[in-house]
């Protein structure tokens, strides 16, 4: 599923936004590339995140964008539990989806959410935020969309790049 260097030869504003979270993914999947599902929920060196959660959570991300822009969630209450704010990271393989099985999920939900982001109505985008404590940094649904779709998936492909020289990798970039 590498998406780097992913742009698609469309430009604009929301095709460069789409093209920025491409690239962030692509850098995800070269991070996590060879790696096994055991390894994948390792916490090194006392790092809560591992990169197995910090995919869910970008996967539950990616479906909430999907269902403000009025589509409709697939991902069940279980991922929401594992992944969701507030949820606890643990490193048990058990516990969660394998990493085949997130990289699939990654990629439907993020092709998904970029569709509908893209063909969005301009009056929707421009529509007060749902969510009130992200109201004062993203006032509109398009900013808060535009958020999670680069500095919200940034945040966490940055964790899986610390996670990574924890497990004792080199770094990519």
């Amino acid at each position: 599923m590498s998406y780097f260097g992913g742009a698609n030869g469309k430009t604009g504003t929301r095709n460069d936004v789409v093209t920025d979270a491409k690239i962030l993914l692509g850098l995800l999947s070269d991070q996590t590339k060879g790696m096994s599902n055991e390894q994948m929920v390792q916490q090194p060196n006392g790092i809560k995140n591992h990169a197995l959660w910090n995919m869910g959570h970008i996967a539950v991300t990616l479906d909430g964008v999907v269902a403000m822009l009025g589509g409709q969630k697939t991902l069940n209450a279980d991922w929401d539990k594992l992944f969701g704010g507030g949820s606890q990271p643990v490193a048990d393989m058990k516990a969660y989806p394998t990493l085949e099985q997130m990289q699939k999920t990654l990629e439907s939900l993020s092709n998904k959410a970029f569709e509908m982001y893209v063909n969005a109505p301009s009056d929707l985008l421009r529509s007060a935020n749902p969510h009130a404590k992200m109201m004062p940094a993203c006032p509109t649904l398009g900013s808060m969309v535009v958020f999670l779709l680069s500095g919200h998936i940034g945040v966490h492909v940055g964790q899986i790049s610390v996670w990574r020289r924890a497990m004792g990798k080199d770094p990519l970039f």
